[in-house]
C-alpha cells in the first residue's frame, strides 16, 4: 500500500477514535478478512497478548469502553461458539460489514490514482 492510500485509511479509522493505534486497526481488518475467528486466532496472527486482543476486540463492539463510559461502534460482535464455550466467536456486524466495504473503496481509489500516477 503506498502512502496515500495509507493516509486515506488512517483518516478512515481516526473518525472513531483520533488516537487509534496500529493494533486495534488490524484486529478489525483481520476480522473482516478472514470473515469469522476466534480471538486466538487474532493473538497468533498479530502476535498480541491475550489481554491485547481481548481489549482491541472489545474497542469494536458495542460494549462498554473503559475510557469513555460510552458503548463502543459496534461493528464487531462476539457470539458463543457452540461447539467450545470456552472461545467467543467473532465476525462483523451489518455496520462493520459497511464500514469494511469503505475502507476497500478507499483502498481500490487510492490504488487506481497511484497506477495512474506511475
Amino acid at each position: 500500500m503506498d502512502s496515500i492510500a495509507g493516509l486515506a485509511l488512517l483518516k478512515a479509522f481516526t473518525k472513531f477514535d483520533l488516537n487509534i493505534n496500529n493494533a486495534t486497526m488490524m484486529v478489525f481488518l483481520t476480522v473482516a478478512r478472514r470473515g469469522e475467528c476466534i480471538q486466538r486466532n487474532l493473538e497468533e496472527e498479530l502476535g498480541l497478548s491475550n489481554a491485547s486482543a481481548s481489549r482491541n476486540v472489545s474497542y469494536w463492539t458495542d460494549d462498554i469502553q473503559r475510557s469513555t463510559g460510552k458503548p463502543g461502534p459496534g461493528l464487531i460482535e462476539r457470539k458463543e461458539n457452540p461447539t467450545d464455550r470456552r472461545y467467543k466467536i467473532l465476525r462483523l456486524t451489518p455496520k462493520g460489514r459497511e464500514f469494511y466495504e469503505e475502507i476497500r473503496r478507499i483502498q481500490t481509489v487510492s490504488t487506481k490514482r497511484f497506477e495512474m500516477a506511475s
